[in-house]
C-alpha cells in the first residue's frame, strides 16, 4: 500500500482508463445476421483495449503488481487448474440458473466457412477477451483497490461486482454466473497468479463454450 497523497495522485490517471476500457461496452449493439461478423467486431474491440491497458500499466507501473511478467510454463498446471473449475462452475450454474453462456453470441455461423476457420476466429477472440477481461477486472480492479487503501476482501468485492455487471447482458443467470467465476479468479490472483494463468483459463473456457456453438453442443 502506498500513502494516501501517492494514491491521490493515481486517481484520475486510473479513472481515465478504467472509463476507456468500460464506456465501449455500453455502445449500442447492432444484431448481427452471422456469428462471424460479431467474433470479428469483439476480437477487434478485445485485441485494442489489451493493448491499451498493457501500455497503461507499462506506463504507470510497476507492471509486477498487477501480475504482469513474461509467460512461463509454470503458468500451465495453474491456468489449467483454474480451467477445470471455472467448467464446474459454468456447468453448475446453467443447470441450476438455466439459459446459456453465449450472451449475445445467437447469430448462426457464416455461409462459406468451414469448421476449422470458424474455430480458429473463436480462438482468437477467446484469447483476446481472455486477456482484456484479467487485465482489467483482476489485474487494474484489484491493483488500484489496493493501492486506495481496500482490504483484499473488499478489492475482491469491488472486482467481482464490477465483473458481474460488465455482464449485465447476459441477463440475471449470466450475472450471478460472472459474479462467481469473478471471485475464483480473483482469488487466484490475490494469491499471487499471474494474469497469463488467468487469461489463459479464462480464454480456454470461453472458446470451449463457443466451440460447443459452432460443433452444435450447446
Amino acid at each position: 500500500m502506498v500513502s494516501g497523497e501517492r494514491a491521490a495522485q493515481g486517481v484520475w490517471p486510473a479513472l481515465a482508463v478504467s472509463a476507456a476500457v468500460i464506456i465501449p461496452q455500453f455502445a449500442p449493439v447492432v444484431p448481427a445476421e452471422y456469428a462471424h461478423t460479431w467474433l470479428w467486431a469483439g476480437l477487434a474491440q478485445s485485441a485494442s483495449q489489451t493493448l491499451f491497458l498493457l501500455v497503461s500499466i507499462g506506463f504507470l507501473g510497476p507492471p509486477h503488481e498487477y501480475g504482469v511478467r513474461r509467460p512461463r510454463l509454470g503458468d500451465l498446471p495453474g491456468a489449467a487448474i483454474l480451467l477445470a473449475v471455472l467448467l464446474a462452475v459454468g456447468l453448475t450454474a446453467s443447470a441450476v440458473l438455466g439459459g446459456g453462456s453465449a450472451g449475445a453470441l445467437a447469430a448462426k455461423a457464416a455461409p462459406g466457412w468451414p469448421l476449422p476457420a470458424t474455430l480458429a476466429l473463436a480462438a482468437a477472440y477467446a484469447a483476446a477477451v481472455g486477456y482484456r477481461e484479467e487485465l482489467f477486472y483482476r489485474a487494474w480492479v484489484l491493483r488500484w483497490a489496493r493501492r486506495f487503501g481496500a482490504r483484499d476482501l473488499e478489492a475482491l468485492a469491488v472486482s467481482v461486482l464490477a465483473f458481474a455487471a460488465g455482464h449485465a447482458y447476459q441477463g440475471a443467470a449470466g450475472m450471478a454466473t460472472s459474479a462467481v467465476m469473478g471471485a475464483v479468479l480473483a482469488v487466484a490472483w490475490l494469491r499471487g497468479s499471474s494474469v497469463h494463468a488467468l487469461a489463459w483459463a479464462h480464454g480456454a473456457y470461453d472458446f470451449v463454450i463457443l466451440a460447443a456453438l459452432f460443433t452444435g453442443g450447446a
